[in-house]
């Protein structure tokens, strides 16, 4: 696939703010089967550069992968600061007894 010059006529556009959304479905050659792909285009102003989002449930439509990744980068984003908060992330242990003392002392 040629993203430089991408065929919009096979894409399907979904309307969002902040930018333009595009999702088709195409097969991977790597993955060996189809997969909807989204393409993203943020006209926020900090970039002109386009981000690929892909899922391998193919009937899922543009707006639903986007929203998934979205939801998905949320929650990685709470867990990585309730680490950091709560000092998990400081203890190289990996045994019990050390673990429960650096948690709970």
């Amino acid at each position: 696939m040629d993203f430089a010059n991408l065929d919009l006529i096979r894409c399907k556009e979904y309307g969002v703010n902040k930018g333009k959304l595009y999702g088709l479905r195409v097969y991977a050659k790597a993955l060996k089967r189809y997969v909807s792909l989204v393409i993203w285009y943020p006209m926020d102003g900090r970039t002109d550069k386009w981000q690929l989002y892909f899922s391998t449930d193919d009937s899922m439509d543009g707006r639903e992968v986007l929203d998934y990744y979205r939801t998905r980068f949320q929650l990685e984003f709470c867990f990585r600061d309730g680490k950091q908060h709560a000092g998990i992330t400081n203890c190289q242990s990996t045994d019990f007894r050390k673990l429960d003392f650096h948690f709970n002392a």
